[in-house]
């Protein structure tokens, strides 16, 4: 009896203890990155979670008028979300004339811009055009065209994109890992 009393008592005070611990300790991410003495990579990524943005003239250091940079371009007509909460109305809530007369209206004017270009004979290589939550164009073009582009009247803004892969999943292991066999029908 004595022994199935003392196995209780201290798997009750284990219990006590680290529940008590997780109730009272109750720190913000910020103290625990400086009680705990981090490595400095977690202040760089909570700097690096602040940028909005790349912008030219932050990369200049970065890149040569000959690099070839991914670019959207921000031009000034407002998009098609911007009239819908003008109207204080949802997107899908316009009637469908009306999304489609101001998405011809924005390609309208992102095409007058492209025949800009070519008259500045700035080349770009299209990648994507945008009409609904920004009216804008994804280029790739050299940094010198970019520095170009970014000072004509049409643009509101420029800013560097950078493009990423998505990574595989390896789970060629997970039989091995968790001792279960394939699940999926055959």
């Amino acid at each position: 009896m004595r022994k199935y009393l003392k196995k209780f008592v201290v798997s009750l005070l284990f219990v006590f203890l680290f529940t008590a611990s997780g109730f009272s300790l109750k720190v913000n991410a910020v103290g625990v990155t400086k009680n705990l003495n981090l490595p400095d990579r977690v202040e760089t990524v909570k700097e690096a979670s602040k940028v909005t943005k790349v912008s030219l003239k932050d990369s200049a250091v970065s890149y040569k008028d000959t690099d070839t940079v991914r670019l959207i371009i921000e031009l000034k007509g407002k998009p098609i979300v911007s009239y819908a909460t003008s109207k204080g109305v949802k997107v899908n809530e316009l009637d469908k004339v009306t999304r489609q007369n101001l998405k011809k209206t924005l390609q309208t004017e992102q095409k007058a811009f492209k025949d800009l270009l070519k008259s500045k004979e700035i080349s770009i290589k299209e990648l994507e055009s945008y009409v609904n939550v920004l009216n804008g164009l994804g280029v790739e073009t050299t940094f010198k065209n970019a520095k170009l582009i970014e000072k004509l009247s049409e643009v509101s803004s420029v800013s560097i994109a950078h493009e990423f892969d998505r990574p595989e999943p390896e789970m060629h292991r997970g039989k091995e890992r968790w001792s279960e066999s394939w699940t999926c029908p055959t």
